[in-house]
């Protein structure tokens, strides 16, 4: 059994989604993930699980040992 984990501070998220907003969005999260992040009501709860799903996918990468880049990209993996 492999574990990967990783942490990710919201206020960071926040800052690139207030600054890139809906490009952020496609170059990280594929449709399905966006349509389930948007479907939140709250934006707190927005943000904490945009953090979330951003830190799941950079657990993937670490624990496939290639992290984010030309292998792997952030869209290959997809948080359900």
């Amino acid at each position: 059994m492999l574990i990967g984990f990783d942490l990710c501070d919201p206020q960071r998220i926040e800052q690139i989604y207030k600054r890139f907003g809906a490009k952020f969005l496609a170059r990280v999260f594929s449709e399905q993930e966006i349509t389930e992040l948007k479907s939140s009501k709250s934006k707190k709860n927005f943000l904490e699980r945009l953090a979330g799903r951003y830190a799941a996918k950079e657990a993937i990468a670490k624990l496939f040992g290639t992290g984010i880049g030309r292998q792997l990209s952030f869209r290959d993996i997809e948080v359900v």
